[in-house]
């Protein structure tokens, strides 16, 4: 999830409130439900773990395959503009059923390219991500 910002383009990110439940600084995501494509997951999970609502056009910009101990996992990664003003950093308890529901999540915006602080496979293909300045985007719009 992105926005312009100080005429660079600016990253989403989040993490648990809960120090016990500390997983490093994530990039919004999920999990996509059976019969559920994986464009419509990337725009409910958006809205769920940010509690925003005005998104741009969704763009995949990458997938592949991520193989961990016990699984391995077909991953999709979106561009996805955020449309509406916000503030610089809020809390948000996550909506829907999913094991995340009802979780406080951290979020705030962090320029691109310096996303040192994001866990590590979340680094990947943040290449691909639309730079800005765009100049007819209003400010904290893309």
């Amino acid at each position: 999830m992105t926005r312009a910002r100080n005429g660079g383009t600016q990253l989403l990110v989040l993490s648990h409130a809960d120090p016990r439940l500390w997983a490093g600084v994530q990039t919004p995501g999920g999990t996509v439900e059976p019969g559920e494509c994986p464009d419509a997951a990337a725009l409910r999970e958006a809205h769920e773990e940010t509690g925003l609502v005005r998104f741009g056009p969704l763009r995949r910009i990458a997938e592949d395959e991520y193989e961990n101990p016990d699984e391995v996992l077909q991953r999709y990664f979106y561009e996805l503009p955020v449309l509406e003003p916000t503030v610089d950093a809020w809390g948000h308890y996550v909506s829907g059923a999913g094991r995340d529901g009802g979780v406080e999540f951290r979020l705030r915006w962090i320029d691109l390219p310096d996303a040192a602080d994001l866990s590590p496979h979340f680094h990947a293909y943040l290449d691909r991500v639309t730079r800005y300045p765009n100049p007819d985007a209003p400010e904290g719009c893309l």
